[in-house]
């Protein structure tokens, strides 16, 4: 009965997490295919005691007004100097509402929520199935020893 429960709580878990990392997914490719790019220039590297980020200048088409973005994502070191062009994307009607281009935050958050998902969804799946279905368990035990060995190095 515990095999049960636990399976179908990880399942459903597994599924939530699944829809989520999605859903980010999907929300990050609309914003960008949506916004607008626009080449800037970095101006400084701001630092503090998460890492570096890059702070970049730069001016929407037909505007007179200069926008600086700075990154969401922090790196151990700076891959950029003062200078460097950096791709930025911002929304058409309003340019201060903008990302730099490099920035991966949204698109790894979906990924690692999909890949945790699935690996929940899976592990539900198995106890589910060990529960539900005893002619399978013995399979289920098998696979499950053999996925011990292998990460055993044996």
């Amino acid at each position: 009965m515990g095999h049960l429960v636990f399976g179908g709580v990880a399942t459903a878990l597994g599924v939530l997490l699944i829809a989520s990392g999605a859903l980010a997914l999907r929300a990050d490719r609309r914003r960008k295919a949506r916004w607008i790019r626009t080449p800037g220039r970095v101006v400084a590297t701001e630092e503090s005691h998460e890492g570096f980020q890059p702070k970049v200048e730069f001016r929407p088409a037909g505007s007179e007004r200069v926008f600086h973005e700075t990154g969401n994502t922090w790196y151990d070191k700076p891959r950029w100097k003062d200078g460097d062009e950096w791709i930025v994307r911002h929304e058409p009607s309003d340019p201060s509402r903008a990302f730099l281009s490099d920035d991966t935050g949204t698109e790894l958050v979906g990924r690692l929520l999909l890949g945790f998902g699935l690996a929940l969804a899976c592990v539900g799946i198995f106890a589910t199935l060990g529960s539900l279905w005893p002619p399978a368990r013995p399979y289920l035990e098998g696979v499950l020893r053999a996925l011990r060995s292998t990460n055993s190095g044996d």
